[in-house]
């Protein structure tokens, strides 16, 4: 990226916005409460916006990294994964967790719909794949995505005999992916009926009945305010979107908001991966013409997939420093969605005096064969030759949390309907990954922003 484009993307972020301090009486009410400032609360205010809806956005964090504001994130970990630093998979601040987004988009497949019924595992969603792939266009052009640039001849289009297609990647590289949600936010909020108010932590949703009512933030400073709307939208993030509405018990919602059936944070999904880098040369080749993105679903919709989960191989070329090329050959492994597998309130407390998320999280024998299936795969990739010179690293997770706030077409079944309102109530939705009844090994960033686009048109009908 040129220093022309890096400063054009730096003066975007001259976003309008304003601090809970500074409104005045009557601004603390309005149409729809969007709660968080990423990718999916982008797409609903965007949307509400221009259909007529006086829109307020709370977002936790403020314009640029806070380390005050991020350490609201921190949970505890009672999980395989052994990241201390786990709760920086999610960013509090304007934009995000597309500041840390790879940018990568691999779409969710058919099977993915439907584990219970052909696999018999995890759940299946309540919608069908046309529900989401018609709103696939729009995510891309949100998230400036496309097939990876360059022509992948027909006869370099396998690999080890896998099949090889560009990736859906976004076009924006390095620090401009990370700028890029930031730096639109101004089309949201330039719009006279969007307001985006920082260093608003909702701490609480208060309910009325079937009604969510009010929403009781907090600022860094301590001073508490109430925010008000017929329409309230929770787009705070895999984990921060379970903890609220746990946040939110009362005596009407004695285990939280949506917790009737007891799958509030349950569900609870990762994306285990099997990765090694390979130097190119006469023992491993990589000539795929002038594609150096690439995805293979091969070992994805496979037919042993009762015995382990799909499996998503992507392949990056890229210059070595000093001359020549090296590969990345990541396998992505789909996480069973099993009810052990959650996320609770901890005993420890945050800056606000709100208690921690705590995760439990642990690989099922399922998840342990998908893994095991992968390792063999990616030796089988890299030839034989490298085995003792290359060992691939098995990671626990790719920070996508998912699940916990899931979607069944009935109460006894999840947390959300099919467009993401919370069952019991009339008013209060969600948005985002945590939505998913199964992970698949896709990407969750595309099909959360589609998913997103298709609850703003429900609500713009309703």
């Amino acid at each position: 990226m040129d220093r022309r484009h890096f400063l054009k993307l730096l003066g975007a972020l001259s976003v309008p916005l304003c601090h809970p301090g500074l409104l005045r009486a009557s601004d603390f009410s309005s149409d729809v409460l969007i709660i968080g400032a990423g990718a999916c609360a982008f797409v609903l205010a965007r949307e509400l916006g221009a259909s007529g809806a006086q829109v307020t956005i709370l977002e936790s964090g403020i314009k640029h990294y806070s380390p005050w504001h991020q350490a609201l994130n921190q949970l505890e970990m009672n999980s395989v994964i052994r990241e201390t630093d786990y709760h920086q998979s999610t960013r509090r601040q304007l934009g995000g967790t597309t500041w840390i987004w790879g940018g990568l988009c691999a779409p969710i497949q058919e099977s993915d719909l439907q584990t219970r019924t052909r696999f018999g595992y995890g759940a299946d969603w309540p919608i069908r794949l046309n529900d989401i792939q018609q709103h696939y266009g729009y995510a891309r052009e949100i998230l400036s995505a496309a097939p990876a640039e360059g022509q992948l001849p027909e006869e370099k289009s396998r690999f080890q005999g896998v099949r090889l297609e560009p990736a859906v990647v976004s076009r924006q590289p390095g620090v401009a992916r990370a700028l890029m949600m930031a730096a639109r936010y101004p089309e949201v909020t330039g719009h006279p009926n969007i307001r985006l108010i920082v260093d608003a932590s909702v701490r609480k949703i208060q309910m009325e009945g079937d009604r969510a009512t009010l929403c009781e933030v907090q600022t860094q400073a301590g001073r508490r305010h109430r925010f008000s709307a017929p329409l309230v939208i929770l787009a705070a993030g895999g984990v921060q979107n379970v903890r609220l509405l746990q946040l939110s018990a009362d005596r009407h919602y004695p285990t939280g908001i949506g917790n009737q059936s007891d799958h509030l944070g349950r569900h609870f999904m990762e994306h285990p991966d099997v990765a090694v880098v390979v130097d190119v040369g006469e023992e491993f080749s990589a000539d795929w013409g002038s594609v150096r993105n690439l995805f293979s679903f091969d070992f994805y919709n496979h037919s042993e997939r009762h015995a382990y989960g799909a499996i998503l191989l992507r392949m990056l070329k890229w210059d070595r420093d000093g001359g020549g090329e090296q590969v990345l050959l990541d396998l992505m492994c789909e996480q069973e969605a099993r009810p052990e597998n959650r996320l609770v309130l901890s005993d420890k407390k945050d800056a606000l005096g709100d208690p921690l998320p705590r995760l439990e999280h642990h690989l099922s024998l399922r998840d342990e064969a998908t893994l095991r299936q992968a390792h063999r795969r990616l030796k089988q990739l890299i030839g034989s030759r490298l085995h003792s010179s290359v060992q691939p690293v098995i990671r626990y997770n790719s920070h996508h949390p998912s699940g916990g706030t899931r979607m069944a077409e009935h109460p006894g079944d999840g947390v959300t309907d099919l467009y993401g309102r919370v069952h019991g109530t009339r008013n209060l939705y969600v948005a985002g990954s945590s939505l998913f009844p199964s992970n698949g090994a896709f990407h969750p960033t595309m099909t959360a922003v589609a998913l997103s686009k298709r609850l703003a048109d429900h609500l713009q009908k309703t």
